[in-house]
């Protein structure tokens, strides 16, 4: 715990120098392109993710490779949703979310540099809920799976589906579209906000909800470091694969 803290002071001294360079913490993502349809559209999609992954998930629900392979195709389904209806409204895909930055070395890079700012504060997070007698891993169910008598296909399929899709989707989503529509319409505070207690609902778990919320704020942040979704998206690959890799490795770091 004491490391942890120490480690944490260390991360939001890291997150000072890295944003002290800007005009201003949220200045780099431009959200100008967004339209009133948008604004609708983007609420429709939050309440529907809330309704499909809070009020209506099975949160006792056993992964199997069906539902691996169908929660695979739905996001993929949903992020081709989204993107389609935005590109239909005359938007380019490549400038709304910075596709195409100047120097992408440096942009993949700042990833990398923003979880290690953003990961001891969400252990943190997550180490007060457990001294408050909570348990804040999602992690039992998939441990299990990952571990047990499965295929190489349906492994591959799993792993595919938390380094890959789920980080690609959810940056899209949350980061690129919900957090740039809602800063158009209503700042970027109420935005890194709202995107985050959203992202942080979908994951089912209210004990981590703090420490999920303190990710979002972290992913946010890398975005507007940079302007270009590939930040977020590069500090949310290597965020699930540390994850991937303590399942196979050190299950037994997970409480």
């Amino acid at each position: 715990m004491g490391l942890l803290l120490v480690l944490s002071f260390l991360g939001l001294g890291a997150w000072w120098l890295l944003l002290r360079s800007q005009p201003g913490p949220f200045s780099r993502v431009h959200s100008e392109s967004w339209r009133v349809g948008d604004a609708v559209f983007a609420g429709v999609l939050a309440g529907f993710l809330l309704l499909l992954f809070v009020a209506g998930g099975d949160q006792n629900a056993k992964m199997t490779p069906d539902a691996v392979n169908g929660t695979i195709t739905l996001d993929l389904m949903l992020l081709a949703v989204v993107l389609v209806t935005i590109a239909s409204h005359g938007i380019s895909l490549r400038e709304v979310f910075g596709l195409a930055p100047a120097r992408p070395l440096l942009v993949l890079g700042m990833g990398v540099l923003c979880l290690a700012a953003t990961y001891p504060i969400f252990m943190l997070a997550g180490e007060v809920a457990l001294k408050l007698g909570h348990s804040v891993s999602d992690d039992a169910d998939t441990v299990k799976y990952l571990l047990g008598p499965l295929k190489p296909q349906d492994k591959a399929a799993a792993i595919l589906l938390a380094v890959v899709v789920a980080p690609l989707v959810e940056e899209f989503i949350f980061r690129g579209f919900l957090y740039g529509v809602t800063k158009k319409f209503a700042g970027a505070w109420a935005a890194m906000a709202t995107s985050g207690l959203v992202f942080a609902a979908i994951h089912q778990n209210l004990p981590a909800l703090p420490a999920y919320f303190l990710l979002a704020s972290g992913l946010t942040l890398a975005y507007e470091r940079t302007g270009s979704i590939w930040t977020p998206i590069a500090m949310h690959v290597l965020f699930n694969a540390i994850t991937v890799i303590v399942i196979f490795f050190f299950p037994q770091w997970i409480h």
